[in-house]
């Protein structure tokens, strides 16, 4: 009997000690588990997008390619032909195209002028607004004496392409629709002009950078409108 119970006795013990056991493993398990969750997850990655570089605007400057001063019947006559040059083009046809224009347009005009001028007077401003560069030629007979209006030559150049732009091309670029555009005009009474399109109406930029046009009348004369602060005022107008 004595040896039964020391058995009984051995095998509550152990049965104890398994309990035991098997609680601390049910207890530990859960905790590995969430050590482990914890150290996998990585918050998420950040990547810094690379602000874009901005394309600088190429160098532009406007020098004169052609310039002469004479005097003939007690007037001083400057002749100049602006040269444009844009950094990383070729202005080789644009410039001799403006040459050959204001040679030409002088050729047309020359009836009336003393025998002893060759050339007219010449005179111009330009504007450079980041997309386009506007140039407007005057050429004139004699300056003190409006009798003698200024015939004009004008030019939109891309500053992309370093091409001439239509008239068309321009507004577009200006913001302005062919059909804003006329509207704007007639809003601004220009009743003289012969035809109202482009080939009688020539848009670009003052030397103040406003909207201005040279204009064919229904008399053949050109006129050009300049704004208020502009240059080359023989008729003011300011395009609002």
């Amino acid at each position: 009997m004595k040896r039964f119970g020391l058995v009984l006795s051995v095998i509550l013990c152990l049965g104890i000690l398994c309990s035991c056991s098997s609680r601390l493993r049910s207890q530990t398990i859960p905790t590995q588990k969430a050590e482990t969750t914890e150290a996998t997850v990585a918050p998420p990655a950040t990547t810094k997008e690379p602000t874009p570089t901005p394309t600088p605007a190429p160098k532009v400057t406007v020098t004169d390619q052609l310039r002469k001063t004479y005097k003939a019947s007690r007037i001083n006559y400057v002749y100049k032909i602006p040269a444009v040059s844009i950094e990383g083009m070729d202005m080789t046809a644009v410039n001799s195209k403006i040459k050959n224009d204001v040679i030409q347009t002088q050729k047309k005009n020359k009836k009336g002028m003393p025998k002893n001028i060759k050339n007219f007077g010449t005179t111009y401003s330009y504007f450079n607004d980041g997309r386009v560069l506007s140039i407007c030629i005057a050429s004139y007979r004699k300056p003190d004496d409006l009798a003698y209006l200024p015939v004009y030559n004008v030019y939109n150049i891309s500053l992309r392409t370093g091409k001439l732009l239509t008239p068309a091309e321009f507004m577009e670029m200006q913001g302005l629709t062919d059909t804003e555009f006329f509207t704007l005009l007639k809003n601004n009474k220009i009743s003289t002009v012969k035809s109202m399109n482009y080939s009688y109406v020539r848009p670009f930029l003052s030397k103040t950078g406003k909207l201005c046009i040279v204009t064919t009348a229904k008399n053949g004369r050109q006129y050009c409108y300049y704004s208020s602060s502009g240059d080359m005022c023989f008729i003011a107008l300011e395009m609002a």
